[in-house]
């Protein structure tokens, strides 16, 4: 299995995207699979950030976990882990923070592109994020 990731400082999802919540609050956390090209240009906003690491993705062999929260914005989500289960996957995220910046709040988003010949698309995707202050 080889891993990619990008983390983006913002929401990456289009605005009538499979996600109930059109804001995630302090904290709140999402994540999704994302298995073909096109479940993925009709969820994602196309920006520079988000088409070139989708145009580098090989749907054939890989496929995409999007995981969001909201934070602060100097913050940036960090993979540390990825490990199998049953049914699918963990994954182990961090949050990498300065000692001081703005206290607002910013939805933040991690593109975790997974290539695994061995195995298909999980049925589910479970995550923990440590780290919040």
């Amino acid at each position: 299995m080889r891993v990619e990731t990008r983390h983006i400082e913002k929401d990456i999802f289009v605005e009538d995207s499979s996600r109930d919540a059109a804001f995630l609050g302090p904290k709140e956390e999402y994540q999704t699979v994302l298995s073909d090209r096109e479940t993925a240009d009709r969820e994602i906003i196309d920006s520079e950030s988000t088409t070139s690491f989708l145009d580098e993705t090989d749907f054939e062999d890989s496929y995409l976990i999007v995981v969001q929260n909201g934070m602060q914005s100097e913050m940036k989500l960090v993979l540390d882990a990825v490990s199998r289960r049953e049914h699918g996957l963990r994954l182990d995220i961090s949050i990498d923070s300065p000692r001081s910046g703005p206290d607002d709040l910013r939805t933040h988003s991690l593109l975790v592109r997974v290539t695994d010949r061995d195995e298909a698309v999980p049925e589910e995707v479970s995550v923990d994020i440590e780290g919040y202050i």
